[in-house]
């Protein structure tokens, strides 16, 4: 986890039959008898709708039990680099299609890794996933398995309808090497539409996260998922941040179709490491993705991005702003 400051109609037939044996005897004279007025047609009954129900309140352990069997923990393998930092290689990521093996994730989480693996909750076994499609500014990936047979989904919610205050879960695998299932951890919402670095929609919560939780659900208490944790504040306790689901959906199924967005094909992180780079400036490369647009003109892992566009460039939301002023395609 990358820190952002570094839920029988039966029928009856009744039949009745009669039968009469009149007798022999004088039968007397009938009386008349008036007919009746003709019935007055029935009014028609409209049926009142049913309410819709409201959704049941699930309790954290009915949350964690929905959830489980859709979050996944997930592996990256990336080659040698300078660049160390805790939690790198490891993350989560939520099942949101089963039956097509449809994965969503962290961007920072698998790009430019050379292997990727993700195992359900507590099973040591692991399958291998590729990337459909990622978005670098929006830090959001659409992973693929095959042979998804035993997976279920998670449901993905609305964020629009979250309010501050409101009770949260956040589900993953912080700190993978500690055990091979899920860590689950309650909070509340504490802000919305927070806008921070590269992020345009986030939600600010107080749910613990920590390295490996990235690309994990924030879920509400209808066990929905309405958020994807993405990072935290470095030195701020309590402070953790989840891209807002409403936000990311329709992001979620661009990729999923194959398409990259603001892509360049950089995994970056703050240059932390100027006794090795002799400055403080610019962004060091973790990973390259190959076949990127940044593999294709020699970058490599363990070089440091200075600039964009002869623009200088020092944290992600300064590559953000350039490559979201370009369109797919321009040099």
């Amino acid at each position: 986890m990358r820190r952002i400051a570094p839920h029988s109609v039966a029928a009856a037939l009744l039949l009745l039959l009669t039968a009469c044996n009149p007798p022999v005897a004088q039968v007397p004279t009938p009386v008349p008898v008036a007919s009746a007025p003709p019935a007055t047609p029935t009014e028609a009954v409209t049926a009142t709708p049913a309410a819709t129900p409201t959704p049941a309140t699930l309790s954290n352990e009915e949350i964690a039990e929905k959830l489980r069997p859709a979050t996944v923990r997930i592996s990256a393998t990336f080659g040698e680099t300078v660049v160390s930092y805790e939690g790198q290689g490891s993350g989560t990521g939520i099942v949101y299609d089963a039956e097509q093996g449809l994965i969503v994730t962290n961007a920072h989480v698998v790009e430019g890794a050379s292997a990727i693996e993700v195992a359900m909750a507590g099973s040591t076994r692991t399958r291998p996933a590729r990337v459909l499609g990622r978005s670098q500014c929006d830090d959001l990936a659409v992973l693929k398995v095959d042979n998804a047979r035993d997976l279920a989904a998670a449901t993905l919610g609305e964020s629009e309808s979250v309010k501050a205050g409101a009770d949260v879960v956040a589900i993953g695998y912080p700190l993978s090497e500690q055990g091979d299932d899920i860590s689950v951890n309650k909070g509340n919402v504490s802000q919305l539409n927070v806008a921070l670095l590269e992020h345009q929609d986030l939600i600010k919560h107080d749910a613990p996260i920590n390295p490996g939780n990235s690309g994990g659900p924030l879920v509400n208490n209808r066990g929905e998922v309405i958020g994807i944790n993405v990072g935290s504040l470095e030195d701020a306790q309590n402070t953790n941040y989840a891209i807002a689901m409403s936000y990311a959906r329709p992001i979620i199924e661009e990729l999923q179709g194959g398409k990259n967005r603001h892509y360049i094909g950089l995994n970056l992180y703050p240059n932390l490491f100027e006794d090795y780079f002799g400055t403080s400036e610019g962004m060091a490369v973790v990973a390259v993705a190959s076949g990127s647009p940044a593999a294709q003109i020699g970058v490599q892992p363990a070089d440091l991005l200075l600039k964009i566009e002869d623009t200088s460039v020092n944290n992600s939301a300064d590559v953000c702003r350039i490559l979201r002023s370009h369109a797919d395609g321009d040099q």
